[in-house]
């Protein structure tokens, strides 16, 4: 009865918060409220804290108000990730298609490139400082608090990034990913209000003194006292029409700038002639009452525009005398203006200098557009009303949350001060992919405290990602043990010659006659992945030069090398320098760029030009999955190889070969599900070998272990309160390792739990069998190899049996 009254309560408790957790808020017009972390300077952006999936686990966002899609780092797994402050995200198989709506209000009407509608849904978000995202778009849990005391967990669309493209490395914002908070249709306070949750109102308040909050929704906004102005009809961002410039209440040269809002940019961007109009101006007039002026201070490299005083600048307030306050007017409203006093658009340097924080857009590819950054939006209220088709502004005090807002989230968030100078930088070094250090100083507001981060072993490393299919090669994912067998047999058995290319023959001879003949045109190679394109370009370039092949022969992957950066310098400087090749059957160098369809348009366009002028000396193979993505232009210049998926014959006989040489043992069912799988594709049919020969190998991972020993926890008999206390502790213990704790840490949790189990029922002496848990605890406890038998006889219990399998314990009688 006792039991039965236990779990009955167990049951109405979870129902009542699940309930709890999926009401929909009690007024439509509720809003949610998150604290704000970060500065314009040292660390230059500003952040949210937001729970995603089930469990929740938090992310750090960067706040941007000038793009529509949010999405996080992906183990994917990850081609390319920057350094963050929490694990990747691990997507649970909840893709979303290409026939979504979202996917289509993404791409636009008619832009997708899916070959079918239950395709994965793949984006691009490109960034004007030519930074960019490449990923598949999921859905997953987002628990919101709103500021009526309700709780709902809408599933929201956001992007699964496997490969980020930074311009500096340097200067990365130290986040999990993107919250989008544009216009369209795509961004999470889109989707809160299609179901119906909050209104498509979006604010921020950024404190110049670091920190600040973030809002959606509309029922706490201020009734009077904010300078309203229309967003231009038809455009995708938060542009307010032109503006005129002036300086200390004087007009200016500096007429019809395009005002732009986003809170993504760190600094504000004039567009280049307004921008030698502006620093003229500032330059002219930067001299305090008595006349004296700013030194340029040129070793500053802070930022392109610095001055030096007699002294080191402490802060803004130093340099008030030099700097007048400077005002767009808007021009195509009456009396609407933006007022930029010295703070929103200076900043003093870790060196006391100042600087100008407005810069050049023309140098980042903006044009004519006028970007005002969070230098310039720092204490105002800034409000996005997407419901009105307007953004408003007013000065504010953004160091707190405004009274009306004092009692929300003041348990479940902590929102820090901003670092110091001294302390961002050792933050800064810690974060650097080039660090080698195992503790690292972390600072929280008034208090900095020394946190040991965990080595984590690769070879006992058992978490379990999705692969998707991505732009990018797809890799094995479970990592392979320290021998000859970690070497990915995709690379291992790839075909050294063009004899050993058995599919595509009539395409493989052609190039070949080609080549003999010295006729070799630019090639490009399409068709679905694992089909043979790479291989055979790569075997017809060791046929061509041998041992020359690293000097003649430039391999690049657009999926890491993308930009047109990399077509003007790599690919240039190669094809314009002349090289001298010794033993080698051809003088004409080549350029191979493998899934050349994830190249920018830009990029594309610069190496046509490219080709067009060291067509004598270089021959160019393109090598892409969807030829429709690259431009008409290119193709021309270009002879077209479509290669088909392989045949199951093909497929089979490679892979015999490789089960041979491997001296694997695969049933003929085995071999047949593998085919069907690759679908033609042999890479993968591959790398689904490998990875399946190393879990194999591998045995049980820990986790396994965990959840095959929680069934039969139930089953013996003890204590009620011993049980719910073990159980419990197992699922502490699987909780942290979904999260990639470290695999040894975790087993020692686990040998404690259970010897606090023993001890509890040895107290009671409520067991009569304790030798054969006595059996079980020494099998976690004692250290043991792969494959390792003990054949002495342990117990009689089922419990025995079962831990044969668990924890390597021989056969019982």
């Amino acid at each position: 009865m006792y039991l039965r009254a236990v779990v009955l309560f167990l049951l109405t408790w979870i129902a009542a918060a699940a309930y709890q957790h999926q009401k929909p808020p009690k007024s439509a017009k509720a809003s949610v409220v998150f604290p704000v972390s970060g500065n314009v300077y040292p660390k230059g952006y500003y952040h949210v804290a937001i729970n995603v999936g089930q469990p929740p686990k938090p992310y750090f966002f960067d706040i941007d108000t000038g793009s529509d899609l949010t999405w996080l780092q992906c183990d994917a797994p990850c081609l390319k990730c920057t350094p963050a402050p929490h694990s990747l995200y691990k997507p649970k198989g909840n893709l979303i298609t290409c026939q979504d709506p979202l996917c289509v209000s993404l791409h636009g009407p008619g832009i997708s490139n899916c070959r079918a509608p239950q395709e994965q849904c793949d984006y691009q978000v490109d960034y004007a400082d030519h930074g960019s995202s490449l990923g598949v778009l999921v859905k997953d849990s987002f628990p919101i608090k709103f500021t009526n005391g309700s709780v709902v967990t809408p599933q929201l669309a956001f992007g699964c990034g496997y490969n980020q493209q930074v311009p500096d490395s340097a200067h990365l914002p130290y986040v999990d990913g993107v919250l989008g908070l544009g216009i369209g249709k795509p961004s999470i306070l889109a989707q809160l209000r299609d179901m119906g949750l909050t209104k498509n109102v979006v604010g921020h308040c950024l404190s110049g003194k670091g920190g600040g909050f973030l809002f959606f929704g509309d029922d706490f906004l201020p009734k009077s006292g904010i300078v309203w102005k229309p967003v231009l009809s038809q455009s995708k961002h938060y542009s307010l029409g032109p503006a005129d410039l002036q300086f200390g209440g004087q007009a200016t040269n500096v007429k019809g700038l395009q005002i732009v809002f986003d809170s993504g940019s760190t600094y504000t961007y004039f567009s280049s002639q307004a921008y030698k109009g502006l620093v003229s101006v500032v330059r002219f007039n930067k001299r305090d009452l008595n006349g004296k002026q700013l030194k340029d201070a040129l070793e500053d490299k802070s930022l392109p525009l610095c001055w030096k005083g007699a002294k080191p600048f402490k802060s803004i307030r130093d340099v008030i005398n030099y700097f007048k306050p400077l005002v767009l007017n808007f021009t195509n409203t009456t009396n609407i203006q933006l007022q930029l006093r010295p703070e929103s658009y200076l900043i003093v340097t870790e060196h006391g200098n100042v600087c100008l924080g407005i810069l050049d857009g023309g140098e980042v590819g903006l044009g004519n557009i006028n970007v005002i950054g969070d230098i310039s939006l720092q204490d105002k209220l800034v409000i996005y009303d997407n419901e009105r088709q307007q953004v408003g502004w007013a000065p504010a005090n953004c160091d707190r949350l405004p009274k009306d807002w004092s009692i929300i989230y003041r348990r479940q968030f902590h929102c820090p001060a901003h670092a110091t100078i001294k302390e961002e930088r050792e933050r800064r070094n810690c974060r650097s992919p080039k660090s080698n250090s195992k503790r690292c100083r972390v600072v929280s507001g008034e208090m900095a405290e020394v946190v040991s981060l965990m080595d984590i072993d690769d070879d006992n490393d058992n978490s379990h990602s999705l692969k998707l299919n991505s732009k990018g090669k797809n890799v094995v994912v479970s990592a392979a043990p320290s021998d000859s067998k970690a070497t990915p047999w995709v690379e291992k058995y790839r075909p050294q010659s063009l004899d050993d290319v058995a599919a595509h023959r009539d395409i493989v001879e052609t190039i070949d006659r080609l080549a003999s003949g010295n006729r070799l045109p630019h090639l490009l190679l399409y068709g679905p992945p694992g089909t043979g394109k790479t291989s055979t370009v790569l075997a017809l370039a060791r046929k061509l030069y041998g041992n020359q092949l690293p000097n003649m022969v430039l391999e690049l992957n657009a999926s890491d090398d993308r930009g047109i950066d990399v077509v003007r310098q790599q690919i240039q400087d190669f094809a314009s320098t002349q090289s001298i090749s010794f033993g080698a059957k051809s003088a004409i160098k080549l350029v191979l760029l493998d899934e050349a369809d994830a190249m920018t348009k830009d990029a594309q366009f610069a190496l046509r030009r490219v080709i067009e002028k060291y067509t004598k000396s270089t021959r160019f193979a393109l090598i892409c999955n969807n030829v429709n993505k690259i431009i008409p232009a290119l193709q021309s210049r270009c002879t077209r190889f479509r290669f088909a998926p392989l045949d199951a014959v093909h497929v089979t006989e490679r892979l015999k070969h490789v089960i041979s040489a491997e001296e694997l043992d695969v049933p003929e069912n085995g071999l047949k599900a593998l085919v069907r799988l690759s679908n033609g594709d042999m890479r993968k049919a591959l790398n689904i070998l490998q990875e399946s020969e190393i879990k194999t190998r591998k045995g049980l991972a820990l986790v396994d272990i965990v959840r095959e020993v929680t069934m039969f926890v139930f089953k013996i008999k003890m204590p009620p309160d011993v049980r719910i206390h073990l159980i419990n502790e197992m699922a502490e213990i699987e909780y942290r390792l979904s999260l990639a704790c470290n695999d040894k840490l975790q087993l020692g949790s686990l040998v404690a739990a259970f010897t606090r189990a023993r001890a509890s029922l040895v107290a009671a002496g409520k067991i009569m069998k304790l030798n054969c848990f006595d059996k079980c605890y020494s099998s976690l406890a004692a250290p043991r190899k792969h494959h390792e038998v003990n054949h002495e006889k342990v117990c009689k219990w089922n419990f025995a049996r079962v831990s044969a399998d668990l924890f390597t314990i021989g056969p019982t009688t």
